[in-house]
């Protein structure tokens, strides 16, 4: 090895001739203030909204009444707006889906064919793209129906940033290359295979051949690691490409058989014979670029030294972000090293990210392995000195914000593992204390020996208004916050933090400067027994928490599913959905709030075309997954007199209540008649009423003493009246 050699592979983690290690260009950011002093050390306990979820309870219909009709169908619920998945037009006894939610006939069919588990991210991704891009991705993944990579390609479309996937001068034949990329490799590597699952939710996974305990043993990796970390064309910040500029092929195959004069074949020395994916020990490699291969060396060995001994001067020129290129210049600092070697790990089947700590100057990779990440680079594996943070092994730094990449956009802080840490919580609320979502918090610290700012690490805020960071010691933090109901930060961003302390948990809290909005809508009491009944069934799986990265280029616009949505339902005639979409006061039936699933009996008090709705209007930003289920009945006209037969008003009144409520209805005539309240799981939890009733108004008394706090559902039979309404008690 020659001494120059390691002189220079040295600076490769600090840089050389004064460029710095990463690669992607910086704009530092200002400091607009201080709120040090309004940090607190526990947080404040507003009182949690009330989430209701899982199945609401089945009521069969009366059996007066006959189907006409029923669709289904599955929808995204915009943030700050409504939509009607399905129009009900009685006078053409008829249901219709808005052509706003429906895909174009290759796109639907690509989803129809696509695991079961994907088909809402696809859907989703397919709802943001325009009806030609739809068609675009819809028939590229019909051209491969059948083929045992369509579940890797369908990954990919629902995954990578719709920014890359819209760019018409793109060439979508790359996601093509990659998937099938996979397959190709698996049977030319003994210490991994690919493993098929079949069935609605088929799925493929990886299984590894390592040493545990001194045994040698298959381990299979969790299905997401497999997609997210092997899968996805997109390594950090550049766009999956195989055009001229990257040698006419994707680094799936480029890396693979690249034979440059003088530098080592990655499938020459990563050959059928080596045998062991990893013995599960932390390794150390040096720096020498002379590497010496042999078939008893472990994947993670071969790998790690053909990336530094591809890699074997530090950078000079136009410092690329290109796996291919980087790999052909044979130059580079930590970005570029970083690049390769997750580029040539997923070329290798081994699960990887990218770690960047932007404000320090320096990137790696990690993998994953029994259940958590192993700090990776090119002088080591399994090894949380990656960092280089004095908490470990006496490093010189102190870091501030680590964070891995997905490659969809999402990050995740990773701070805990290379070094000590505190924690900062961010709590959003409105005035009324009305949580915040998917408010955008970004964390700004000061860069590498410089006493400029640089963006290190952000987030969005869940569905109670909070965000957790992990963040480095012995550092100062600021903050920014934007919202669409006012901004934190003036522009620039906030000292919260000076000097942070170990484990220490910090919380700030702020209210922007306007309410979360809230529908201008009086509820109708609903009837029973006219001529329509509309019922609806929904389930709303998830919200989606949507935001982007600020490193990548193009940039990456993600979705992250934040389990149990919740969406406000109601039903409207013509003339009110108009009123709703001018923003101005409209009358409504059947209203339910903040319910991750319902079931709904609407009995039309007249004929109208009635618009069964979604809102979003109570959300900052999150987006909501939404399956409706929509039947229309008509009533075979027994007792029903006259076309319209407007029946008598069912009503709980207040709801939500936090003591008593009424139930308000009337009968046409005496019988016999119950009141019963049933809870989620549909089981029966209190009788209000068992017994004879006369013809009349009633107001039968809900006690919710001894209720939890929760969703429940009242139902009414009686002489001319069957119907169920839901009811909210609050504490």
């Amino acid at each position: 090895m020659k001494t120059v050699l390691i002189i220079v592979l040295s600076a490769v983690t600090i840089g050389v001739a004064g460029l710095p290690g990463i690669t992607m260009p910086l704009e530092p950011v200002v400091c607009t203030g201080s709120s040090v002093h309004l940090v607190t050390s526990r947080p404040s306990m507003p009182s949690a909204p009330v989430v209701w979820s899982g199945p609401a309870p089945v009521f069969d219909p009366p059996s007066e009444y006959e189907v006409v009709a029923s669709v289904d169908c599955r929808f995204v619920v915009p943030a700050m707006g409504g939509i009607y998945p399905v129009l009900a037009d009685l006078s053409g006894e008829s249901l219709t889906l808005n052509p706003v939610i429906q895909l174009t006939a290759q796109a639907q069919q690509s989803v129809d064919i696509s695991p079961g588990w994907l088909q809402e991210h696809l859907i989703w991704k397919f709802s943001v793209l325009s009806a030609e891009n739809q068609d675009r991705y819809g028939a590229l993944l019909m051209a491969h129906q059948g083929q045992p990579y369509y579940d890797e390609l369908a990954f990919t479309v629902a995954y990578l940033s719709w920014v890359i996937l819209a760019n018409p001068n793109w060439d979508e034949s790359v996601l093509v290359e990659n998937a099938q990329g996979i397959y190709v490799h698996d049977p030319l590597l003994s210490y991994v295979n690919v493993v098929d699952y079949t069935g609605d939710d088929y799925y493929s996974t990886t299984q590894y051949n390592t040493i545990v305990d001194g045994d040698t043993v298959w381990v299979e990796i969790p299905k997401e690691i497999y997609y997210h970390y092997i899968v996805m064309p997109k390594v950090s910040d550049e766009r999956p490409l195989n055009d001229s500029s990257v040698y006419n092929e994707f680094w799936r195959q480029y890396l693979w058989d690249m034979d440059d004069p003088g530098y080592p074949v990655l499938s020459e020395v990563l050959n059928p014979n080596v045998q062991v994916f990893w013995d599960q020990q932390t390794k150390s490699y040096g720096w020498s670029s002379e590497v010496e291969f042999s078939d008893s060396l472990h994947a993670v060995d071969i790998v790690t030294g053909w990336v530094r001994a591809t890699i074997d001067e530090g950078a000079s020129g136009n410092r690329p972000i290109q796996p291919n290129v980087i790999a052909h210049e044979h130059n580079g600092n930590c970005g570029e090293n970083q690049d390769l070697l997750c580029a040539a790990a997923r070329v290798a089947l081994i699960p990887t990210a990218c770690v960047m700590d932007i404000n320090e100057d320096h990137v790696w990779c990690q993998a994953w392995w029994g259940d958590t990440w192993h700090g990776w680079y090119v002088d080591t594996f399994s090894n949380d000195y990656c960092a280089y943070d004095k908490d470990r092994m006496a490093g010189g730094k102190d870091c501030s914000c680590i964070w891995y990449w997905r490659n969809d956009g999402f990050t995740y802080d990773y701070v805990a593992y290379y070094s000590n840490y505190c924690n900062l919580t961010v709590t959003v609320t409105d005035s009324a204390g009305v949580p915040v979502d998917n408010a955008a918090v970004q964390i700004a610290s000061e860069g590498w020996q410089t006493s400029e700012l640089y963006r290190g690490t952000w987030g969005q805020t869940d569905g109670n208004g909070q965000i957790t960071f992990e963040l480095g010691d012995s550092q100062h933090y600021y903050l920014n916050i934007g919202t669409a109901l006012g901004n934190y930060g003036s522009g620039g961003y906030v000292m919260v933090i000076e000097n942070s302390i170990p484990d220490q948990q910090y919380y700030f809290e702020w209210s922007p400067p306007l309410l979360m909005p809230e529908l201008p809508l009086t509820e109708q009491p609903g009837g029973s027994w006219t001529k329509y009944l509309v019922q609806v069934n929904y389930d709303l799986p998830a919200d989606l928490m949507n935001g982007r990265d600020y490193y990548a280029n193009p940039r990456s616009e993600y979705a992250e599913p934040q389990e149990g949505g919740t969406a406000d339902f109601f039903i409207v005639d013509s003339n009110n959905w108009g009123l709703y979409q001018a923003g101005e006061e409209f009358d409504c039936y059947e209203l339910i709030q903040g319910q991750s699933s319902g079931e709904v009996w609407f009995y039309a008090p007249y004929t109208d075309d009635w618009y069964i709705v979604f809102s979003g209007d109570r959300h900052q930003g999150f987006l909501t997954f939404a399956n409706a289920e929509v039947t229309l009945w008509r009533h075979d006209g027994t007792g029903i007199e006259g076309a319209e037969g407007a029946g008598p008003q069912v009503a709980v009144f207040p709801n939500p209540c936090q003591s008593v409520s009424t139930v308000r209805f009337t009968t046409p005539a005496p019988g016999a008649a119950s009141v019963q309240v049933y809870d989620l799981q549909g089981r029966l939890v209190q009788t209000l009423h068992q017994g004879f009733l006369d013809e009349g108004n009633h107001g039968i008394p809900l006690d919710t003493a001894n209720l939890a706090s929760g969703l429940y559902f009242v139902r009414i039979s009686a002489s001319g009246v069957a119907a169920t309404r839901s009811v909210a008690v609050i504490r």
